[in-house]
């Protein structure tokens, strides 16, 4: 409700990239209640607008959703173009945050199509990248992806360190929250609750 009533103010005041912000947030909480088409109908609109306004942030953001999406919907092929294109335009744009994410799912793209020595190619890129960086942004959303991918690629150990370092990173961010209430809702958080209970960790 907020994020409508945030695009919808934002709209009356001119505001495009404003807009387009908040458009891919509700985009991004569609896909993580599982609701794939309304955050397609949402995407379809937003990518072409971030693309109209050189928005280059918020248009590797549509694609690494594009990306998101279309692995949800069980078409690895289009996940793998979307992020490539996500990457292209990250570097081109020196969003470097963005290509390492555009990377990591496309090593999960690329493991699910059975395309193991280009995903692993890919993981390769998403450490290499990384390592320019003092932090990356949702860290625990790269290392999900590694060991969604690395999981594919046979390698369980991988995937399970992978994972691990996922939970840290939500665990780091759940600590830094003040009150109970503050620190449930972020752990209920489908993405997080997922991870916390495939560590076996609580929150």
């Amino acid at each position: 409700r907020y994020l409508h009533k945030a695009v919808t103010i934002n709209a009356k005041i001119s505001n495009p990239n404003a807009v387009i912000d908040g458009l891919l947030s509700i985009a991004e909480v569609h896909l993580a209640r599982g609701n794939a088409r309304a955050a397609a109908e949402v995407l379809a609109r937003t990518g072409p607008l971030a693309d109209q306004q050189g928005d280059r942030y918020n248009l590797v953001r549509a694609k690494l959703l594009g990306a998101d999406l279309a692995i949800a919907q069980g078409d690895p092929a289009t996940a793998a173009t979307e992020a490539r294109e996500a990457a292209t335009l990250a570097i081109e744009a020196s969003l470097m945050t963005g290509a390492v994410h555009a990377q990591a799912r496309l090593a999960v793209a690329l493991a699910t199509l059975g395309e193991r020595e280009e995903a692993l190619a890919a993981i390769d890129r998403v450490r290499a990248l990384s390592a320019r960086l003092d932090r990356v942004e949702r860290a625990e959303h790269v290392f999900h992806a590694i060991g969604v991918a690395l999981a594919a690629c046979g390698d369980a150990a991988g995937a399970r360190a992978s994972l691990e370092l996922a939970a840290r990173e939500i665990q780091a961010k759940l600590d830094r929250l003040r009150t109970r209430e503050l620190r449930d809702s972020f752990a209920a958080v489908p993405f997080n609750a997922s991870i916390l209970a495939a560590t076996g960790q609580r929150g």
